[in-house]
């Protein structure tokens, strides 16, 4: 018998603000033709390449509005299971 996958939630504050962080993007199902985009980022990006990238996103996740929001949870998304790929 399968143990059912468990759903992680963002973390968050005692404020009611939502956390995110790169073992957070991990946790999280890949979004769909994730796959893809992640073999490019691997082939064509550099480990610190795809560290700027995540903290540009982190930071930008704190002032976007709620309607781009879901844009850039999935570029993180994406980017840290690169990131967790590559070699440095």
């Amino acid at each position: 018998m399968k143990v059912p996958k468990k759903s992680v939630k963002r973390q968050q504050t005692d404020s009611g603000e939502v956390s995110y962080s790169y073992t957070w993007a991990l946790a999280q199902p890949l979004p769909e033709n994730a796959e893809k985009v992640i073999h490019a980022m691997i082939r064509t990006k550099t480990a610190k390449y795809l560290d700027t990238e995540m903290s540009r996103i982190l930071r930008e996740l704190t002032t976007v509005a709620e309607t781009k929001k879901r844009v850039l949870v999935n570029r993180l998304i994406v980017t840290a299971n690169a990131r967790s790929r590559v070699r440095r």
